[in-house]
């Protein structure tokens, strides 16, 4: 079964187009949510420009594979925000590089909310956890004039 070799949320990734290598840009590990006075972050739209990678890998080099994955963003008290289904296909190379654009996080109070990576299995239809990566959310109160 393929499995992720590194899952980065950042503000940006940019590929060389002579060698293939990606740059990761503006790494985020935590984000400070302003909330106005008296209000109430839970169930929490916040707008954010960031990417998601995953780089997935072949588990034996010479068989190729090819699966569906999906993302979700999960909040402290198990809530969970399903993203995208994705086609990984590594039959033609040992390495894959999934992307989601995340344009806004529903966000449940302060605390951990984790991306978690979820894979099928072709066989069973079976999703399993692959990998999760940890977001930590601290909120700020945004004072009135």
């Amino acid at each position: 079964m393929a499995h992720p070799l590194w899952t980065i949320f950042c503000a940006k990734a940019l590929t060389d187009s002579e060698n293939h290598n990606v740059s990761l840009l503006d790494v985020i590990e935590d984000v400070v949510v302003a909330v106005p006075e008296g209000s109430s972050a839970e169930n929490m739209v916040v707008p954010i420009s960031a990417i998601l990678l995953t780089n997935w890998r072949r588990s034996d080099a010479q068989t190729p594979e090819r699966f569906m994955a999906r993302v979700s963003f999960v909040a402290p008290p198990g809530q969970a925000a399903e993203g995208p289904v994705i086609e990984v296909d590594l039959s033609n190379h040992l390495r894959l590089r999934m992307s989601v654009k995340i344009g806004a996080l529903t966000i449940w109070g302060e605390g951990t909310h984790r991306f978690r990576i979820e894979r099928q299995d072709p066989e069973t239809q079976a999703w399993s956890v692959a990998a999760e990566l940890p977001l930590e959310v601290h909120i700020g109160v945004e004072q009135q004039q």
